[in-house]
This record gives C-alpha cells, structure tokens and sequence, in this order.
C-alpha cells in the first residue's frame, strides 16, 4: 500500500513540475526578467511575513511553499547576462508579481509532492483517500522529529530570561557578565555569564531612523519608481554593529571555525566579510522600511531588490574597513554564486538562496532574503560545490570547538577537565575514543562524553534517515565498547587514561554517559532510538538549557543523566496543526498536520 501511495504522489509530483515548466520561455533575457521577479517576491515576503498583521500573511505552509520553489526556480530561470555591466530591468507590477508568487508556489508543491512521496515510503507520513482526493497525516513516529528543534526555541527562551533576569541569582547560578569573566575565574561558588556584550555596541545610534529618513529620495528608473538613498559613515557603523550580532551566531549554527582554512582564506575572513554584506542588507532594509512610511510612490516591492558591479562593493569593504584588495575580493568570490552553478539546486532539498547573485557581466544582485536564514549555510555549500574536499577543513575544529563549549559550563575548582581527545586501547588496538571527560571532585562523579557535530541543513529524507540511522548506531556503539573497557580494565586503568591527576581523597563513585549531538539527538521521530540504557543523550540546546536548570545541584552529573534519561521518550507536546490543502490533477490533498505551531509553554 506505501510503495503503490508513494508512486502515486510521485507521479502528481512530476505533472506538477512539468505544468510549472511549460509556462516558462524560452529566451534568455525573458528568463531572466521571470527569475528577477521570483527574487522581489521572496524579498518581500521574507521582510513582511512578521510585519503585516496576521490576516495580511500568507499562511506558514504557503510561505514555505514558495521558498522551496524557488531552487527550481533559480535552476530553470538563472542564465547569464552576456552585455558586460547591463542590468535587464522590468518594471514590477501586481501582474508581474502575481505570475511569480503563482510560478514558486506551483514549484514549492512539487517539492512537497516529492518530499511526502519519500516519506509515504518511510512511515513517516500517511494517506487517507476520499472522494475528493487525499488527506495526509503525520504519524506517531514521525511527529517526535519536532522535539529537537523545539529544544532550541526553549533555550532562547531560557537566555532571553536570563538577559532580563533583574537579580543577582538564576536558579542556584550568581549572574555575571561575561566581560567580567577574569575576576572570577578561581573564585569558589557556582557562576553564569550573560552573554558578552559586544566591543561594537557603542556604535549604534538609538535615533538611526531620524538620521536616514532625510537621505531618502525617489529614483525613476525608467521600469517604475524605485528607491534612492545616501549614506553616512555612522549609519553604516551602526548596521555593522547590528550584523556582527547576527553573524556571530549563525557562524556557531553552522560550525565554520575562525581557524578554517580555504585555500589561504580562514574562517574568521568569510565571517567578516560576510558581517559587511548582512550590514548592506539590514540598512537596505531599514531604508526601504522608512519610505514606504514617507514616499508612498515609491514601488516597496521593486526596490527591495537591487544590482550593483562587484567591484564598487569591493571598493567600498576596503574603504569601510582598510582589508586588503586581494583577500576582500577572494572572499566575494567565495560567497557569490555564478550563473553555470543553476543546475545544482536540483540537488539542493532544502531553501537555498545566497549572500550575493552574480549575473556573469561584472554586477551582482543583492538578495535580501539571505539574511532571514543563515548565510553561512549558503557560503558552505557554494565552496563545496567548487572544492568537495574543503568539508574536511570544516570538520576539522567542530570537536574540539563542542568540547570547549562543555567545558564551559563546567568552570570552576569543583570540576577537572580533561584536555583533549581521549583513545582508549585494547593492547594495541584502539577500541573507542573518548571526546571530552570531566570529573567532579566534590562527589566523584565523571562524565564521559561522546560528542557528534552532523549537519542536518537538508530535508532530503532518505539522507535525514540515514543521518539518524548512523547516530544511533554509532553512540550506541561507543557506550557499549566504553562500559566494556571500563569492565575489563577498571576504573584505575580508566584514570591513568584520561590522566586524572586525583588526590588522595577523592575517588570515582560513578561513571555516566553522554551522548551529545549539535542539532538531533531524538532520532525516534526517524524510526530509530539509542538502546543502550547506560547512555543519556540530547542536542545541544537540550544539554545545555538543562545544565542550567540543573544549577549547582548537590549531585550534578546524576540529575543531568536522570533529567535526559527521562526526555528521551517524551512525546511532542501539544502540536497545533497548520493544514495546508492544494489542488493536483483534479485532486484536493490536505495536508492536514505537516506543518505544526506549539504551545508557548
């Protein structure tokens, strides 16, 4: 029944793309004014979505739907402008404007036809028939893929309290910040650290918006109003500061370290050049935001997407910042997709757009919507397109950077950290490793640690199942090889591995397991589930939100495990479905709970 569901959605799925195409022509230059106007939809819609009262959005599912599309959309639309420096304008229209939104979502259901076709065939999804077509449900099972992502929204919940927390204390924890860490590094007692505030907060202005309004103006470019502006060096300052914040963050999300090495160009170079193209789009954002308050002819739509030559943005980064030409102009070249790189997106599941479109004459394209997911995600994938073996150097400091983040929140004199990685052997074989141990002194208990940095940036779903697949197996692989060393060597054999340097009185009474993965770790919503009973496992965000509410507790490494132990098998909580229901073939599918809200609680 699954295999023959499965066929069928894939075949609605390939009508679908066969419709969306036929409508497409066949000139380049029309192509590329179609592909242009798909960018102003996904530009707009990314900066409104949150902004226009409720009843004004497109629905969550809708949304998603034509940022899927767009990836074929780029793929069969993308060509290069052979007329060096020449920009083909189009005015945009509600017409215009209505024919790509129509274009995206016919492509976005596509994808969705061909994602729930793979996950028909892996019960993660499935189908109801009726008179009128199909209605389609999550399982059980596959509802659980939530709980990790939930994880994160609950740890920014945890920090923005934090942040706000008006006291000295935060369940157990004295709050300091983190600029004062210094001063008490040695000190004994149980500290959190607000987040470091940045060196560049200074920079901002808190009357920004009466600065830029006079530096607006309209531009008749001929193919509609459009807007023009000035800029000043303390606005642009400003939006610095403002995109540092931002980059900061994504670059941890996507696990590109300072010290990566691309081909005589380091992680911390992309950053920084990356923090100056996000600073171009926030302004950009800012500006449009105000005139559309003050200019009213002003065509929004039309000019929240805007080209420009390379070089000038390269001249204006050295100018702004004094970089050298050479580096600046590598890095742009890094970020920038170019127009023969179109007919990969084919591969690429997820939404996938970048910092920089290059239109192959010298001028670029600047969209907007880059910077509503993270960049650093494009930027990667955009050099591994063009170096397959630069994943290795992007692999290369994620374990000792999860490490250090560990061990982070584990300071103080209570607490041995062991540095580094860990190999235990079987006479002369290595039998498994260990990547981060931290014994407690006060109740002699040590954690080991299993540390896994996957990158789930896809929604392909055969690769997502293998992904959880491997985890499982290989943590549970490890706690059991780990429990087994510990069995036939002993606990001072275990010591004098990890080179603990105990004193007299102190002593191991206990030995727990963690398994700690950066984005899934509650692999049953894929069909499988760690065994091993001796393993406690979470994400990141899990660990590290639940080492905070554990505070300063008497046993911390026990109520850790306990705390995770029980998570583990937890269900979704109290998921709102969204339904979605198109039109294919002269079928309605309702997509009933794909799409999910949660409680705030």
């Amino acid at each position: 029944m699954n295999t023959n569901m499965s066929q069928a959605f894939a075949q609605m799925a390939n009508k679908e793309l066969e419709e969306a195409l036929s409508v497409l022509p066949s000139d380049p230059m029309q192509k590329f004014v179609i592909f242009t106007e798909t960018i102003r939809v996904i530009d707009y819609w990314s900066v409104f979505q949150r902004l226009l009262p409720k009843e004004n959005r497109l629905s969550e599912p809708d949304f998603n739907l034509i940022q899927w599309g767009w990836n074929l959309a780029a793929e069969h639309l993308y060509t290069a402008v052979t007329a060096p420096g020449a920009f083909p304008i189009s005015e945009s229209t509600k017409e215009s404007r209505q024919f790509a939104i129509n274009l995206l979502h016919k492509l976005g259901q596509y994808v969705l036809l061909y994602r729930a076709s793979e996950m028909i065939r892996n019960n993660s999804l499935e189908v109801e028939s009726n008179e009128n077509g199909f209605t389609v449900r999550m399982t059980n099972m596959a509802r659980n893929q939530f709980l990790d992502n939930i994880e994160f929204f609950h740890l920014d919940a945890m920090e923005a309290e934090l942040n706000k927390n008006s006291s000295n204390f935060y369940k157990g924890w004295r709050v300091f910040d983190m600029d004062d860490y210094s001063s008490v590094e040695r000190i004994s007692g149980n500290f959190v650290a607000n987040p470091p505030k940045s060196k560049l907060e200074n920079q901002k202005i808190s009357n920004i918006d009466e600065i830029m309004i006079p530096l607006i103006h309209p531009w008749d470019s001929g193919h509609g109003i459009m807007m023009g502006y000035e800029t000043r060096p303390e606005i642009d300052d400003h939006f610095f500061a403002e995109a540092l914040e931002e980059v900061t963050k994504w670059r941890a999300e996507a696990g590109l370290h300072p010290d990566t090495d691309f081909e005589h160009i380091s992680g911390a170079d992309i950053t920084l050049i990356t923090t100056f193209i996000v600073a171009l789009h926030l302004k950009h954002i800012q500006f449009a935001l105000l005139a559309m308050k003050h200019y009213p002819e002003i065509s929004i739509p039309q000019s929240l997407t805007i080209w420009g030559p390379l070089d000038k943005l390269e001249d204006s980064i050295v100018d702004y910042s004094n970089l050298d030409r050479a580096l600046v102009r590598k890095a742009l070249e890094m970020i920038t997709m170019r127009p023969e790189e179109a007919s990969r997106l084919h591969k690429v599941t997820k939404y996938f757009i970048p910092l920089l479109i290059g239109l192959g004459n010298g001028l670029v394209l600047y969209p907007i919507s880059s910077i509503f997911r993270n960049p650093f995600l494009s930027n990667i994938v955009l050099h591994e397109w063009r170096n397959p073996k630069s994943k290795e150097q992007i692999f290369k400091h994620r374990e000792n950077w999860m490490r250090s983040e560990i061990y982070q929140i584990f300071q103080g004199t209570r607490y041995k950290r062991v540095d580094g990685n860990i190999n235990l052997r079987d006479e002369n074989r290595v039998l498994t490793d260990i990547d981060g141990a931290i014994f407690d002194n006060l109740t002699g208990e040590l954690a080991l640690f299993q540390l896994k940095w996957q990158d789930y940036f896809t929604n392909d779903v055969r690769e997502m199942k293998s992904k959880a697949s491997n985890l499982t197996n290989e943590l549970d692989e490890w706690a059991s090889k780990v429990d087994s060393w510990i069995n036939k060597k002993g606990v001072s054999e275990l010591i004098k591995a990890l080179r603990l340097k105990l004193h007299k009185e102190h002593s191991i009474s206990s030995i727990y397991l963690f398994g700690v993965s950066r984005f899934y770790a509650r692999t049953q919503g894929f069909g499988y589930a760690v065994k091993n009973q001796k393993l406690a496992i979470a994400n990141w965000a899990q660990f590290l939100r639940v080492r905070y509410e554990t505070g300063p507790a008497e046993r911390v490494f026990h109520k850790l495990f306990e705390t995770l132990r029980e998570k583990m098998n937890e269900e979704v909580p109290n998921p709102k479905p969204l339904p979605l229901t198109i039109n294919v073939s002269g079928k309605s599918i309702c997509f009933e709970n794909v799409w999910n809200d949660f409680d705030d609680d």
